[in-house]
């Protein structure tokens, strides 16, 4: 019964997923990520940090690890909350520089 429970704890580990560069869509459309896959699982880590990119979250986020939103250069990265109730969660969420929410 441990076994299996240690064996669950470790498929729910989470991925890291890089928004795709010059990119403007919605958070939940695969096609935006460079992995080809949205961040769904409870402690991915989110990476917004290529350069001229808009993200739109339209819906509330799962408990993710960990999102990093910056800008490169001069280009900035914008996360832009479409409804009232979407909330992003997340245990650490890092805007740096050039990065705006």
């Amino acid at each position: 019964m441990l076994l299996l429970a240690l064996l669950a704890g470790a498929a729910r580990a989470g991925s890291n997923l890089n928004w795709k560069a010059n990119t403007t869509g919605d958070w939940f459309d695969a096609n935006n990520w460079a992995e080809g896959a949205a961040p769904t699982n409870i402690g991915d880590s989110v990476l917004i940090t290529n350069s001229g990119s808009w993200v739109w979250l339209s819906n509330s986020t799962v408990n993710l690890g960990e999102v990093t939103l910056a800008g490169v250069g001069n280009a900035t990265n914008t996360l832009l909350f479409t409804n009232w109730s979407t909330k992003l969660t997340a245990t650490n969420v890092y805007v740096n520089s050039r990065g705006n929410i």
